[in-house]
């Protein structure tokens, strides 16, 4: 399988490419300024608004720090598209199931109920994020 690979408060997570519609720069159009986008927590994604999930408020117990510059990573789950506010999105890995391994159930850097594991080589750690888990808590409240 692909993952996108991308990074929030210098913690390297990936995501299924299969579920990733398209990364957008904020501020590129009056939609989707940093600002909007921020205090609304919403943009407009091909005429219509969407949701963006400021993923660093699921995945850390503490706040992480806004970056000025991120990206939304628009993906679709369940059927339904979602932006996610990641710090940058710069790689595509390839990995089979066998190379992903379970979390911990208690991690330093990141709750781990929302993710699906994590890839582990000499150089790097990348946690697999679960966003159908994450949607699943928004759709609750």
């Amino acid at each position: 399988m692909k993952y996108l690979v991308f990074t929030i408060d210098s913690c390297r997570l990936a995501l299924e490419v299969n579920k990733v519609r398209e990364i957008i720069i904020p501020g590129l159009n009056a939609g989707t300024t940093p600002e909007k986008i921020l205090s609304e927590k919403k943009m407009v994604f091909q005429d219509r608004k969407i949701p963006v999930i400021i993923l660093a408020d699921f995945l850390f117990d503490i706040p992480s720090n806004r970056p000025e510059r991120f990206r939304i990573v628009v993906c679709e789950i369940n059927d339904k598209a979602i932006g996610l506010l990641v710090d940058s999105a710069d790689e595509i890995i390839r990995l089979s199931k066998e190379n992903i391994i379970s979390t911990d159930k208690r991690s330093q850097k990141l709750r781990t109920d929302f993710l699906d594991g994590k890839f582990v080589d000499d150089n790097r750690e990348i946690f697999i994020v679960a966003p159908d888990k994450i949607l699943n808590v928004i759709e609750a409240v």
